[in-house]
């Protein structure tokens, strides 16, 4: 019964395991490059090249596969997910290596025997009649070799906990806010306000002049890193005439035959187009892998996009630089002269606050986690927070302000502080968990990362 029931679990569990370990399994398969380039990449049946560990393309599909049967993501969501963890995955196995944090196989041997998985904890089947653990039944079980799959995940799952626990550990062990970050922290979380507040929707007319002016006076502030190019043929493979285009236009320029003669013989449109993200599909460490001159292939279920490279900043010595255009940056540009001039009209009635005292409104009680009057942007929050008790000041929103007088504000005593060791715990925790996403995203920069996936020539 015991193993009917576990046949049962196994298969949840297996799916459930594989979406956890796409570290483990990967550096199983990964190779050492050693062999010569004559076949390329994708030839060979590699997808990415990740510091010394190389990516099998099957291998890399199962984990797709495996992500995209329960998730809402779309398909190219679930590629882009699936291959930046795979990234973070290895390069973080690799400094558990380095940093000597594996678990011995006795360790991981002993934890299982003491720890059982927490759905056979709650099967009934294995719980004795006072309700206590049936500990004899379970290593029995431990025992059996039909078993063996379930609890070699088992393992895995938690050799793959206690990596990245000692992994965390030996990265954020000192590091820690100072006790006036975390009063000021706190403090500014347990703050408690009442307010009177007149919201004003004044309309300001901003003419495509006035957005001219600014965006030349401004300038630099449109100063951007330089977007790659492509040249881009976009060829919809819902028929079976689109198939067969899609299949022969790659055929023609997998075999080396000239972009613009294959454009011209089938008779597709080429646009221009810019970004690192095309079709929904980042392209960054491609990007990184391959210069101006080669040929991307990125698909959908309905659509196979051609892209050949003709400027890419990636490969660049030094960073090169561009303005947005005025028309991009124009819904920018015409925020930010309207929240200026709010900002100057709030200020010359402020004065008159009381003259408005009758279309005001008077809030309960309230934190900068609470949320009043339907009002959801943070920054609101915070200014009335910056306001004096007493005072009356302004609150600058994108779309409308507010006049506002605190009626009252009751600041935490460094008691409350001191005996709130939750705050400080959560806090230390959080402190921790950002400087250590940091970390692992400094490394990841620093790695060289090849992407083979969507090569042609």
């Amino acid at each position: 019964m015991a193993m009917q029931k576990l046949r049962q679990k196994m298969v949840v569990f297996l799916w459930f395991a594989a979406a956890l370990f796409i570290l483990f399994i990967f550096l199983q398969w990964g190779l050492h490059f050693t062999s010569t380039r004559t076949l390329t990449m994708r030839e060979k049946g590699y997808i990415a090249k990740i510091g010394n560990t190389i990516v099998k393309d099957d291998h890399y599909r199962r984990v797709v596969n495996n992500i995209a049967r329960d998730t809402t993501l779309t398909p190219e969501e679930v590629e882009a997910f699936a291959f930046d963890n795979l990234v973070t995955e290895i390069i973080l196995d690799n400094e558990v290596r380095k940093k000597g944090l594996m678990p011995s196989d006795e360790t991981i041997i002993e934890l299982i025997k003491k720890y059982p998985p927490q759905e056979l904890r709650n099967d009934s089947s294995f719980l004795r009649e006072d309700g206590t653990f049936d500990y004899d039944r379970y290593w029995e079980l431990l025992s059996d070799p039909r078993a063996r799959p379930y609890f070699e995940n088992y393992e895995h799952l938690i050799r793959y906990n206690i990596t990245r626990q000692r992994l965390f550990a030996e990265v954020t062990g000192y590091v820690r806010p100072t006790m006036q970050e975390l009063w000021e922290r706190y403090r500014e979380r347990k703050t408690r306000m009442k307010i009177r507040g007149v919201r004003f929707v004044p309309q300001f007319d901003i003419d495509d002049t006035t957005i001219y002016q600014y965006y030349e006076a401004h300038k630099e502030e449109f100063k951007t890193l330089a977007k790659p190019r492509f040249e881009c043929v976009t060829i919809p493979r819902n028929t079976e005439e689109g198939e067969a285009k899609v299949g022969l236009v790659y055929s023609r320029l997998d075999k080396g035959e000239h972009w613009s003669s294959v454009i011209k013989d089938y008779g597709l449109i080429v646009d221009t187009v810019a970004g690192d993200t095309i079709a929904g599909i980042p392209l960054t460490y491609a990007l990184k892998t391959y210069n101006e001159g080669h040929i991307l292939a990125i698909g959908s279920d309905d659509t196979v996009y051609y892209l050949r490279i003709i400027y890419n900043p990636y490969m660049k010595y030094e960073p090169e630089y561009e303005y947005l255009p005025v028309e991009q940056a124009r819904n920018l540009i015409t925020t930010t002269i309207y929240r200026q001039r709010l900002a100057t009209y709030l200020d010359s009635i402020r004065p008159y606050f009381t003259k408005y005292q009758n279309k005001s409104k008077l809030s309960p009680w309230f934190t900068v986690l609470d949320t009043i009057w339907g009002i959801t942007e943070r920054s609101f929050y915070y200014q009335v927070l910056a306001i004096d008790s007493g005072a009356v000041g302004k609150v600058v929103l994108d779309s409308c302000g507010y006049l506002v007088k605190v009626i009252d504000k009751k600041e935490p005593t460094m008691d409350e502080f001191q005996s709130d060791t939750g705050f400080v715990h959560d806090y230390i925790i959080q402190y921790q968990q950002d400087f250590y996403n940091s970390w692992v995203e400094n490394l990841k920069h620093h790695t060289k990362i090849e992407d083979y996936r969507f090569y042609v020539r």
